[in-house]
């Protein structure tokens, strides 16, 4: 959680690089996740997807399953 945008992509690029460089990983991998993946999105292989929201009023109305 992160109060901007800028802010909450910096910090989601990390997890993105965990699950691109882990062996663990590589069944949940889409094979077109160039297309799915962005600084802002990703979806698995398995239907999963995360995105960011910076924490502001703006997010209002999102139900989100969990919050990372």
């Amino acid at each position: 959680v992160s109060s901007s945008l800028e802010q909450a992509m910096k910090l989601f690029a990390k997890p993105q690089e965990e699950l691109e460089s882990n062996e663990f990983f590589t069944g949940i991998l889409p094979n077109n996740r160039f297309s799915t993946w962005n600084k802002s999105s990703l979806e698995t292989a398995n239907g999963n997807k995360f995105y960011i929201k910076p924490f502001n009023p703006s997010g209002r109305g999102i139900h989100p399953n969990y919050i990372i």
